[in-house]
């Protein structure tokens, strides 16, 4: 007979732990264990059996035995003692000793949570998205009790450098303005980043969000990326902290605590120099290295060629100003990471409206401010995110002032994948090839609204009904009975082939699923059920596209008539 086995030794006991466990075990409290967790990247897990209850939280035993030796514990203490001192000191109005207790505050330091977490370059790179989607949408909070001013300038800073690094080196290839704000993606050092940011609107706090969670991850984003923004800048030979210079087309660019900027860059390069000696003395990361070097060589040529990965910008030696009704700083950083000149209606322009050299003038107005100049090319502010988001100048007359704008497209979209092709891509895929013929269509012809498309369509109809009378003239002075028999058992013949046909493909495929086993066929009629949901969802669209064409041509031919 066996010997009987211990209660929580083995299986889901052992491999599990509740919170509540881990809070005793840890002796945190639960928004420091809530802290701890989330700068050191553990969350919870869901077990196959819960053991101890449906309604409880859990997690792996062994990322709680991790936690255990974690130096940032002892300081998470040491805080919470300091802050009982701190409430004993006032409630007894010891001044003295509460002067000195705010003057040694206990502090701590995450650098070796980041280094912890990302043993490479590459590797924090690969996970850059979430930390620059949080750290823009920081510097547009207003400041409030939790959040504090010095965290959103912090923020601010980040965020530009991090985009004049993409500006300098060409790497912004995608734009998509959305409701939730502009979407951007660059590749760098071989990995695409894609982040959010939000639009320049005064945001109100909603009172159902709890801040603490969002400032602990944030707390980790900024030391994250002040070392990437440090590896980036010194790996291309770049100045760090950059000089931020209005005049190359950085817009509200406070002097954010220089003498703060300089400290985090010393004490970035102490930690660097330190990791890469650790790295020399140790046998195993011969392929760290390796992988380290091709990564810098990436970046490094990026930075060589001023292009990103792309051979010409699309912008490149074109001079453009803005309007001071456009979004000039989302507008600043595309144009400059295309290598266009900018200026803009506003102070420390290194442009004015009156240059000679001027190309472009983005405006969005319905009309023209002031004397109209016959040396540019007025645009609308979509023509930049457009012409970004396929690699080339579009003609700007779909553009104009007081045109209806073409649909704004997602690059991040795959239409081959969807199964539906917009009517405006075809357009530009056609217009990216060359096509001879898309030369001599009107640009207005790609809106629907030109009063030459109505004479077209008034003229091809007129076409097809006499075209539909002299077919049935024919049809009714030739031909015979006999062959109208011969026509009518032709189309009968056909459409029982076509029955059977799908009959035998139906009975093939039933028996097909009668053979597999109960897993490969509920995966099969999911396949089946995702496969005819977007064959529905792309009908939905061309019936929607129909009506809409149908409703622009019933307008032309109404507007033709009151002309007419």
């Amino acid at each position: 007979m066996g010997r009987e086995k211990k209660k929580g030794v083995s299986g889901n006991a052992a491999n599990y732990i509740t919170r509540a466990k881990a809070l005793r075990k840890l002796q945190l409290s639960l928004a420091d264990f809530r802290r701890l967790c989330i700068l050191k990247g553990i969350y919870p897990r869901e077990p196959k059996k819960k053991f101890d209850g449906v309604t409880k939280t859990y997690y792996l035993t062994k990322d709680i035995q991790f936690l255990l030796h974690e130096p940032l514990l002892g300081k998470i203490r040491e805080i919470r003692a300091y802050r009982q001192k701190i409430k004993r000191a006032r409630a007894k109005k010891e001044q003295g000793t509460l002067k000195t207790l705010l003057r040694n505050k206990p502090t701590y330091k995450i650098d070796h949570i980041v280094r912890e977490r990302y043993p490479t370059f590459s590797d924090a790179l690969r996970d850059m998205d979430d930390a620059l989607s949080l750290v823009h949408m920081f510097q547009h909070l207003p400041s409030e009790k939790s959040i504090k001013p010095h965290r959103i300038q912090n923020c601010e800073r980040l965020a530009k450098e991090f985009q004049n690094y993409v500006a300098t080196t060409g790497s912004l290839d995608k734009v998509f303005v959305s409701v939730k704000g502009i979407y951007y993606s660059a590749r760098i050092g071989g990995e695409r980043t894609v982040w959010v940011e939000p639009h320049r609107f005064t945001q109100e706090l909603p009172t159902d969000v709890d801040y603490r969670v969002m400032l602990t991850f944030l707390e980790f984003y900024e030391c994250l990326l002040s070392f990437v923004n440090y590896r980036l800048y010194t790996t291309n030979g770049m100045p760090y902290p950059p000089k931020m210079d209005r005049t190359e087309g950085k817009v509200d660019q406070p002097d954010v605590e220089a003498g703060r900027a300089k400290h985090v860059q010393e004490n970035i390069a102490e930690i660097l120099k330190k990791q890469e000696a650790d790295e020399d003395d140790e046998d195993n990361s011969e392929n760290d290295d390796e992988e380290e070097l091709k990564m810098e060589g990436e970046v490094t040529q990026q930075s060589n060629d001023g292009t990103g990965g792309k051979e010409i910008l699309v912008f490149s030696g074109l001079k453009v100003f803005l309007g001071r009704e456009t979004p000039v700083s989302a507008l600043v950083f595309v144009l400059r990471a295309q290598g266009a000149k900018v200026g803009w209606d506003g102070e420390n322009s290194p442009l004015s409206s009156d240059e000679p050299g001027l190309t472009h003038w983005v405006i969005d107005r319905p009309a023209i401010p002031g004397k109209r100049r016959m040396d540019l090319e007025y645009v609308q502010p979509q023509w930049v995110f457009d012409s970004v988001n396929n690699s080339t100048l579009l003609p700007t007359a779909i553009y104009g002032i007081g045109v209806t704008l073409p649909p704004h497209l997602s690059p991040f979209v795959d239409d081959e994948a969807e199964g539906y092709v917009p009517k405006y891509k075809a357009y530009l895929q056609r217009l990216r090839e060359g096509d001879s013929e898309l030369f001599k269509e009107s640009a207005v012809a790609v809106n629907d609204d030109s009063d030459e498309d109505v004479d077209d369509l008034e003229n091809a109809d007129e076409n097809s009904e006499a075209e539909e009378e002299e077919s049935e003239n024919e049809d009714g002075s030739g031909g015979s009975e006999d062959e109208d028999e011969d026509d009518e058992m032709e189309e009968d013949l056909s459409k029982d082939m076509a029955e059977t046909k799908e009959e035998g493909e139906k009975e093939s495929e039933e028996l097909a699923k009668l053979m597999m086993s109960r897993k490969k066929r509920n995966l099969y009629e999911r396949m089946v059920h995702g496969k005819n949901r977007k064959s529905e969802e792309v009908r939905k669209l061309e019936e929607r596209r129909e009506e809409i064409e149908t409703k622009k041509a019933k307008k032309r031919r109404t507007r033709s008539e009151t002309k007419s």
